[in-house]
């Protein structure tokens, strides 16, 4: 049998998940997606701040009772550079979410990737394309998911030390004293 898989886009990656009741239910009953995925779909896209504070979740199912299917969602939030150069801040988080199942029975791998960072799109799409074995395509498109939410996180801290350091300095010659 043949690989399946939904990719869900957005314009703006902080936006509630725009997907009617409906969509969801046709999304679920043609994957036949196990029900913990819907608390990652509820809440994409919310949070209470702009650093996103909602913590990322992960969740594993072996499937049904004969164990023939292996089912794993998580959700990731991550910084990636905006374009937005002048006004503040350069870093924007993102936030994306995997539904992966093997269903080993039928060597068949279903995917539902919730908006892909960029960068990773077209490589997905090649990479889903080759003809790999079921079993690594499902670890690969994992695999990838983390990488490309992985990718930016060093300079993004490199970018809040040097904030932090410009602040430690301007305290450090500030005028004001402790105490006066």
């Amino acid at each position: 049998m043949s690989d399946a898989g939904s990719v869900l886009k957005q314009l703006d990656t902080w936006n509630r998940l725009l997907l009617t009741i409906g969509a969801m239910r046709l999304l679920f009953a043609h994957y036949d997606v196990f029900p913990p995925f819907v608390d990652i779909l509820r809440s994409f896209g919310l949070r209470h701040n702009d650093i996103g504070e909602v913590l990322p979740r992960f969740l594993l199912d072996y499937g049904n009772t004969n164990k023939t299917a292996t089912e794993l969602c998580f959700d990731v939030r991550y910084p990636e550079p905006n374009s937005r150069q002048n006004c503040g801040d350069t870093w924007s988080m993102r936030h994306t979410a995997l539904y992966c199942k093997h269903e080993r029975t039928e060597d068949r791998f279903v995917s539902i990737l919730i908006q892909p960072p960029k960068r990773l799109q077209s490589r997905l799409s090649t990479m889903l394309s080759s003809p790999l074995p079921v079993g690594c395509r499902s670890q690969l498109v994992q695999c990838m998911v983390l990488t490309f939410t992985n990718s930016y996180w060093n300079d993004y801290i490199a970018s809040l030390e040097g904030r932090l350091t410009q602040l430690v300095r301007y305290d450090a010659h500030s005028k004001f004293q402790k105490g006066v």
